[in-house]
């Protein structure tokens, strides 16, 4: 078997045992990652999903940063 660069995303996507799954999640994993960006971009600087406000959050706390720039939102 030659080794083609994309071969193992391609057989993956190509998987019979779960038909189109891995590539429509896939492509809900780009998307929602684009609305986070865009959100927290054209919003004012505020996470719109909770669960990225918490990982971005957890990674500042982990790397140890002491002036968090966030926003009270109410």
């Amino acid at each position: 078997m030659p080794l083609v660069p994309g071969a193992a995303a391609a057989e993956l996507l190509r998987d019979e045992r779960h038909g189109p799954l891995p590539a429509m999640l896939l492509v809900l994993t780009v998307v929602t990652g684009l609305v986070d960006a865009v959100s927290y971009l054209k919003l004012g600087h505020v996470f719109v999903a909770n669960m990225t406000g918490n990982v971005v959050f957890l990674g500042f706390a982990v790397a140890g940063a002491t002036a968090l720039p966030h926003k009270a939102a109410c």
